[in-house]
């Protein structure tokens, strides 16, 4: 697994551990604050991920492995 793709697989860690949390809370501003944190850590898994396709297809494109 590459740097960007270990990346995006924690950033969906952290993801799943703020909706964890999200869902445990009574506090109303508390579970916002917690799904807020989870979409960051989403957006930033799907960023990593374009990204390591990005770079695996340049690779490609330049003969690399």
């Amino acid at each position: 697994m590459n740097h960007l793709a270990a990346q995006a697989s924690r950033h969906r860690e952290s993801a799943g551990k703020f909706l964890l949390h999200a869902n445990r809370t009574k506090s109303p501003a508390t579970r916002e604050m917690y799904l807020r944190l989870a979409w960051n850590e989403e957006a930033l898994a799907e960023r990593a991920e374009r990204m390591a396709e990005e770079r695996a297809l340049d690779d490609f494109s330049k003969g690399k492995k």
